[in-house]
Formats: C-alpha cells, sequence, structure tokens
C-alpha cells in the first residue's frame, strides 16, 4: 500500500489495539475520514467519523493515522500539579 495515497486505508496494530482509518465523504472543504479502533482483549470496538484533518485537499493516510494515534493520549486523566510553596525566612 502507497501511504501516499489519499484514497488508501490503512491499519496499525497497537498492543491490543487496532487502528483504521478511511477516507470518508469531505465536509465542504474539510477532509474527513472514518475511523475503527478494535481491541482484541476486550472485544469492543469504536467506529467514527468525526477525524477532520484540515482544510483542502485529501491528505495521506499515514497522516490520519498519526492524528487518530494522539486521540486516547490526550484524554488521560493527569494528576493535579501541585507547587511547592516557598519557605518562610526565620525572623531574627
Amino acid at each position: 500500500m502507497n501511504s501516499a495515497d489519499p484514497t488508501a486505508s490503512m491499519s496499525r496494530h497497537v498492543g491490543t489495539l487496532t487502528l483504521t482509518v478511511w477516507p470518508d465523504s469531505p465536509l465542504g472543504e474539510h477532509q474527513r475520514y472514518a475511523y475503527r479502533i478494535e481491541d482484541t482483549a476486550t472485544g469492543q470496538t469504536l467506529v467514527g467519523r468525526d477525524l477532520f484533518t484540515g482544510a483542502g485537499a485529501p491528505v495521506a493516510p499515514d497522516r490520519a493515522m498519526r492524528d487518530l494515534a494522539a486521540f486516547p493520549g490526550s484524554g488521560r486523566r493527569r494528576p493535579p500539579v501541585r507547587h511547592r510553596q516557598p519557605r518562610q525566612q526565620a525572623r531574627a
């Protein structure tokens, strides 16, 4: 498969996940990709059509795959940041 071909689909395996993207019908000037995320460990599948890669001409599927792969990590809950209070100087 030529990943530069904007009409091609692409799949990648990451651990127990299989990520697949393929071009969907554009929405106005915005190129849209559909995707499927399958988890072989749980049997769950998530399908969507809301991956937009920007305005203009279609982009290569590897760019859409990169954008899709970034989404699951962006939703992780992070622990709150704790700031240390500066120490008070002892007064003489």
